[in-house]
Formats: C-alpha cells, sequence, structure tokens
C-alpha cells in the first residue's frame, strides 16, 4: 500500500510538469 501512495505522488508531478 505504501509503495502506491509513492508511486502515485511521483505520477502526478512527472504529470505537473
Amino acid at each position: 500500500i505504501i509503495v502506491g501512495i509513492i508511486l502515485s505522488s511521483r505520477a502526478g508531478q512527472s504529470r505537473a510538469e
């Protein structure tokens, strides 16, 4: 479950960039 949150957070940052 923790990995999912980190992955989602990273995907959001990359998308914002």
